[in-house]
C-alpha cells in the first residue's frame, strides 16, 4: 500500500483549524516538535470531519493516500467515516464512494488522515496538500 507519511508532523500539535467554505480551503495551523509552527493547506477540500478538538491535539501520524497501489478496503472504511455521524452513517451512495476511489487511485484527490496521540481526529478529501511557514508566527 503506497501511503505518504509526512514524518515531520510525528509529535507536532494543531493549535488552529481554518475552515473556508468559500473557498475550499482547510487550515491546519501546526506547530512541530522543534518549535517551528506551520500551516498545512488542503485546497479544494470538499469533504472533511474533525472530532475531539481539545486544548491539546497531537499528530501521531498525518498520511496521505493518493495512488494506484492504496488498498481500496482501507479507502472505504475511511470515506465513511468522514462522511457520517455520530447518529448517522455515511450519506455518500455506492456510485460516489466509488467514483471518490478511483480519482484517488488516479491522482486527482487527496484523503488526508490525521491520527492523533491525542485530541483532533481529521479526515479530509482535497485536491492537494501542501505546507508552509505560518506568517503570523513571531521570528
Amino acid at each position: 500500500m503506497s501511503v505518504e507519511i509526512i514524518a515531520d508532523y510525528h509529535d507536532a500539535t494543531i493549535y488552529g483549524i481554518t475552515a473556508d467554505d468559500v473557498s475550499g480551503k482547510l487550515l491546519l495551523s501546526v506547530k512541530l516538535e522543534n518549535g517551528a509552527r506551520k500551516i498545512l493547506f488542503l485546497d479544494d477540500c470538499e469533504i472533511f470531519r474533525i472530532v475531539d478538538f481539545t486544548p491539546q491535539n497531537v499528530i501521531s501520524r498525518l498520511r496521505v493516500f493518493r495512488d494506484s497501489s492504496v488498498d481500496e478496503n482501507l479507502l472505504i472504511q475511511k470515506l465513511r467515516w468522514v462522511t457520517s455521524f455520530c447518529d448517522a452513517s455515511s450519506y455518500l451512495s455506492e456510485e460516489r464512494l466509488q467514483n471518490i476511489i478511483r480519482q484517488i487511485k488516479i491522482g486527482e484527490l487527496s484523503l488526508v488522515v490525521v491520527e492523533p496521540s491525542a485530541g483532533a481526529e481529521i479526515i479530509a478529501l482535497c485536491r492537494s496538500v501542501r505546507d508552509g511557514d505560518d506568517p503570523h508566527s513571531a521570528g
